[in-house]
């Protein structure tokens, strides 16, 4: 019988490596693999595999159970390997699986995880330690899948006949649009058509450490992961059809929230064929509170004014906040956190003056001219509606803005100031909220662009990057796709005080009234000895500004 291996992959080229070679010490040699390429930036290399790339473009789905099935389509195996490409085999599983694997039987091979230094160690050559014990959390080793420790019977490696496959249906796909329990699901649909799991302790495999990208933040994970959640509750129902090998479905229970959304960024940029005069005005606002800028962001800050060398140019400080006649300053002095601090004043400052708001942390790779022909644009992301207040642009007087300022007028006196509620309290999910409804009946030209133009990288990758080295630099900038704008690295300054130089070491800047002036020009006045701990004073204007 012939052998067809399943992965369903997403960024993790060289833990996909180490398993295949894992997977080469096996005695048999006649098997296909097929790599469901779940929109990985960079694409996925691997000359061994039939490789099925799914562009982020077109990939409308959050859970990996619509990847596994187009994987099933194409395997032509009797049997069918479902396997995770970080797992690494320990002992003969392809052989195990093809001596032993009968009609009406499914093999869980057992799963020990280890952490990040032993996945470090393991690509070097050194096996890890199998401990004992099930594993307690994502952070720490242990048993995910034990016949005695953790029997789960999950597909981190397993082994099913084609035609058993063909029973179950594959995975359902009603939980595409959400997080997690697929897995849960397909176990428990095996055992209900009264197959035989067998979890298997020996041969079995490694999981590497991986950082979970897709939904690293609390307030993304929890809703698709609640709506899963639902769907599992709701119970086994034997009369759902389940067939893999149908056109995936399209379960549209949540689409209606990107309706409006998709025809925007249709009618006013990808299709767009109207007056392209400037709307919004060329103001360049950052803000900055609670001291002086750190040097880090330097570098940063710079990028922006290389590609809008003619536009005004502020960055906000504290000073600048005590002197705005803000409507919402009753809930700006009630907050400590700088974070919601400057989510009250960049609405209010956009709101007043125009422009484009963009935080600190982002990287500019070319000019936003193109994009001032609209009245209100943000970036979004791919999982699911969510208006990221990073960067935001609109005309002043917007109504969208005026409606968060009143919306945040009307809660000031209540409002949960704890970090965890930040995004709720003023940040991108309340922001959201008030968006999705506002663009119901606007006839505005507003736009909430797709992850690829402001936000390519992650917000895990911020824990990978935190050096700042060319070699993160390098990295970072191979997720820029052709509509790239900036990159966002993910700093979130208001989290943590860590980035912030122990030595305060100033650099005295002037105001500067010639054409051309820029940050690097200022950073070269001054011999730069200690860099890591040189600072800018956040009172800093790049060009005399007129708002």
């Amino acid at each position: 019988m012939k052998i067809s291996i399943i992965m369903a992959y997403y960024q993790r080229q060289a833990l996909l490596d180490k398993t295949l070679e894992s997977i080469d010490r096996s005695a048999v040699k006649d098997y296909e693999l097929i790599i469901v390429d779940d929109a990985s930036e960079p694409p996925l290399v691997c000359d061994r595999a039939k490789i099925i790339r799914v562009e982020k473009k077109n990939k409308w789905y959050t859970c990996s159970s619509v990847a596994w099935n187009m994987g099933f389509r194409e395997a032509t195996g009797d049997i069918i390997i479902i396997q995770s490409p970080e797992c690494y085999h320990v002992g003969d599983v392809l052989t195990y699986a093809l001596d032993n694997i009968k009609s009406n039987l499914y093999f869980s091979f057992g799963c020990y995880a280890i952490d990040q230094g032993e996945t470090m160690n393991l690509q070097y050559g050194t096996m890890p330690a199998i401990g004992s014990y099930a594993i307690k959390s994502r952070t720490k080793k242990g048993w995910y899948n034990h016949s005695i420790h953790k029997p789960m019977g999950y597909h981190f490696c397993s082994a099913i006949l084609r035609k058993d496959l063909d029973k179950i249906g594959g995975f359902d796909e009603r939980y595409a649009h959400g997080w997690a329990f697929d897995d849960d699901d397909f176990i428990r649909r095996i055992r209900c058509k009264g197959m035989n799991v067998n979890i298997v302790d020996n041969p079995f495999v490694i999981h590497q450490y991986h950082s979970h990208f897709e939904f690293s933040q609390a307030s993304v994970f929890g809703k698709p992961h609640l709506a899963n959640m639902k769907i599992y509750e709701s119970g086994y129902d034997p009369n759902i059809p389940m067939d893999y090998s149908l056109n995936t479905i399209f379960y549209n229970g949540r689409d209606s929230l990107w309706t409006k959304i998709k025809e925007n960024y249709d009618k006013f940029y990808v299709s767009y064929t109207g007056s392209k005069e400037q709307v919004i005005p060329r103001n360049l606002h950052m803000i900055w509170l609670g001291g002086d800028v750190p040097f880090k962001y330097i570098r940063l800050i710079a990028t922006w004014k290389k590609y809008h060398p003619d536009w005004n140019f502020k960055i906000w400080n504290d000073k600048d906040a005590m002197a705005f006649d803000m409507i919402n300053k009753v809930a700006y002095d009630g907050v400590d956190n700088l974070g919601v601090k400057s989510d009250i004043f960049r609405y209010e400052i956009l709101y007043r003056y125009g422009g484009l708001y963009v935080d600190t942390d982002f990287e500019c790779l070319k000019s936003f001219d193109d994009l001032l022909y609209l009245d209100f644009f943000a970036g979004g992301r791919a999982e699911e509606p969510q208006v990221a207040n990073g960067l935001m642009a609109c005309k002043p007087n917007d109504k969208y803005l005026k409606k968060i300022i009143d919306a945040i007028t009307e809660k000031q006196h209540n409002m949960d100031f704890a970090v965890n509620r930040i995004l709720k309290v003023a940040g991108a999910e309340f922001i959201t909220t008030i968006y999705l409804e506002y663009i119901k009946n606007t006839t505005d030209k507003t736009i909430l662009f797709p992850s690829s133009f402001f936000y390519p990288i992650p917000n895990s990758f911020r824990y990978e990057i935190r050096k700042d080295s060319l070699e993160d630099r390098i990295r970072t900038h191979s997720y820029v796709k052709p509509d790239t704008h900036c990159i966002h690295l993910w700093y979130t300054s208001w989290l943590k005080d860590e980035d912030l130089p122990l030595t305060v070491h100033t650099i005295p800047i002037k105001e500067k009234k010639e054409k051309g002036d820029s940050l690097v020009k200022f950073m070269l006045l001054t011999k730069m000895d200690n860099a890591n701990k040189r600072r800018l004073p956040s009172s800093a204007k790049l060009k005399r500004s007129i708002i």
